[in-house]
């Protein structure tokens, strides 16, 4: 929604993206029954999970997911310039958290099993902590002030210290006959005939 996708929030979507979690915690409960998570444990210097046959599908799952989850932070800050520092530390967290998750994968990370799933929880919470306390990055007035703008009919313009345009609404964008990607990062005198000496 922050990324400007709710159209994507609709009930029917979200029930579909509920299913498999939800599957997931059943089939994990009942294994004993089936199997399907874990086929079987060995004991050596740790415990070692052989994974059953539903095993990948879930796991391809949370890969899809974990995917769609970043490409939707990359999108937010393109899109909103303000949440581009916070969405950095989140998306340090999730990169670092899959490596580790990888790593511990391959049996080549340098931590015990137990102590990767606590690192990797643990690195992925801190930043999101960060990101969520310290830069209050689902603030709701930055978001209505966007929609509000968005919803201008007057042109509107964002400019840096340097006068470079950094964000537009669809208003401006419409009035100059320029697409917004085409027109952040220009000088506004490149643009509009303006005296930059007089403001």
């Amino acid at each position: 929604e922050y990324a400007g996708l709710s159209r994507w929030l609709t009930r029917h979507n979200l029930i579909l993206l509920a299913i498999p979690p939800l599957l997931t915690t059943l089939v994990v409960f009942t294994n004993d029954y089936h199997h399907l998570i874990w086929s079987d444990f060995l004991m050596a210097e740790h415990i070692i999970k052989i994974p059953g046959n539903a095993n990948r599908f879930f796991v391809g799952y949370a890969i899809v997911i974990a995917l769609a989850n970043l490409l939707i932070l990359v999108w937010l800050a393109i899109r909103s310039p303000q949440h581009r520092r916070p969405v950095s530390i989140m998306l340090l967290g999730q990169v670092t958290g899959r490596i580790f998750y990888m790593l511990n994968n391959f049996h080549i990370n340098p931590l015990n099993p137990g102590e990767s799933v606590f690192l990797v929880v643990g690195l992925v919470s801190s930043t999101y902590a960060i990101a969520l306390f310290r830069f209050h990055v689902l603030d709701p007035i930055p978001l209505a002030r966007s929609a509000i703008i968005d919803q201008m009919l007057e042109g509107a313009l964002v400019l840096d210290k340097n006068r470079r345009i950094v964000d537009l609404n669809p208003a401006a964008s419409r009035v100059l006959d320029q697409t917004a990607s085409s027109l952040r990062g220009r000088k506004i005198s490149d643009i509009l005939p303006v005296d930059l000496k007089a403001s």
